[in-house]
């Protein structure tokens, strides 16, 4: 099938497209890809991933979005993430290694500028494991002039902002709607580490792994792979959020504001925006988060919203977690 970006989208208004290819997810993807991105969640402990709430550990749900993108990214262009807006990424089904990743697309009716679609992954049993809502951008712009656009409307940060103390692996109780946290590390991303997750996740578009086509189209070097930027802001946190949760939900509102590249330093906080019980499993709570990742010169260049499953208190010492 050709690109759509070499096509028409009228051609394909109201057409469900199925995607040429599947990923089989493994462990190894699991543990490299959890560590990679400074994620302490129990992504690469099979013993203990046998104790816990699945009776394995789960695919990181980071790589299973990124091999999304991937396999998506074959038809709708390298370019994939510069032209969408991404509003929901829900979790549909939980994934282990060994499942295969399919994309389908549900292509809306196009304006002039954008097409609303709704992007499902499903697993080898046909069971929907991904939900991805989001807007393509039809206008016809170079990548650098993209770049530069989500630039120009990059939301600041307040130099003066408040940080409240952060707690190690916290329980349902900790989390304080309104607390705002910053995860004190920092994660310098490196040219070659893009690379190697960009070909892995089966990213499409030379501007994330040939320098010198990044370079004719303006760009000072390679572009550090999005998801994996997406993948380093939520591991920097995980310490102060899901180290003992039970599952991510999903992400709203997904935003990448500025560009990164090989030698840029990543740094991540996070504001809780709510925390309730949850109505269904008894001894769990649903807590969401906002956050921002920003750069070394205190730039933002990525934000967005998530919630997770996680334990209260009582519940996880009775579980021995």
């Amino acid at each position: 099938m050709p690109k759509l970006t070499q096509t028409p989208f009228s051609a394909y208004a109201g057409t469900l497209l199925r995607h040429d290819q599947g990923r089989t997810l493994t462990q190894a993807d699991n543990t490299w890809y959890t560590l990679l991105t400074l994620n302490t969640a129990n992504h690469f402990d099979l013993a203990r991933g046998a104790h816990g709430e699945f009776g394995q550990v789960l695919m990181n749900s980071t790589f299973t979005f990124a091999v999304a993108i991937g396999i998506m990214s074959r038809e709708f262009g390298g370019d994939l993430l510069q032209r969408m807006t991404l509003h929901e990424i829900k979790l549909v089904k939980t994934m282990f290694a060994g499942d295969t990743l399919y994309m389908v697309s549900q292509i809306g009716e196009p304006d002039d500028e954008c097409v609303q679609v709704v992007s499902t992954g499903y697993n080898q049993a046909q069971d929907a494991v991904v939900e991805i809502r989001w807007d393509y951008d039809l206008r016809p712009l170079s990548l650098l002039a993209r770049l530069e656009a989500a630039r120009a409307v990059a939301p600041t940060l307040d130099p003066d902002r408040r940080f409240t103390p952060q707690v190690h692996a916290p329980a349902f109780e900790d989390f304080i709607p309104g607390a705002r946290h910053d995860h004190e590390t920092g994660r310098t991303m490196l040219r070659d580490e893009s690379i190697w997750i960009s070909l892995l996740s089966m990213r499409q578009g030379e501007a994330y792994h040939n320098l010198v086509a990044a370079k004719a189209l303006g760009l000072p070097d390679i572009l550090v792979d999005e998801t994996f930027v997406l993948s380093t802001i939520l591991g920097l946190g995980v310490k102060h959020a899901t180290q003992k949760a039970v599952a991510n939900l999903g992400w709203r509102e997904i935003r990448f504001w500025r560009p990164v590249y090989p030698g840029d330093t990543i740094y991540s906080e996070s504001v809780v925006t709510e925390a309730r019980l949850s109505a269904s499993r008894p001894g769990q709570g649903i807590v969401s988060l906002e956050t921002i990742g920003r750069n070394q010169r205190d730039e933002v260049v990525a934000t967005y919203a998530r919630s997770f499953l996680t334990y209260c208190r009582a519940e996880r010492e009775r579980k021995k977690l």
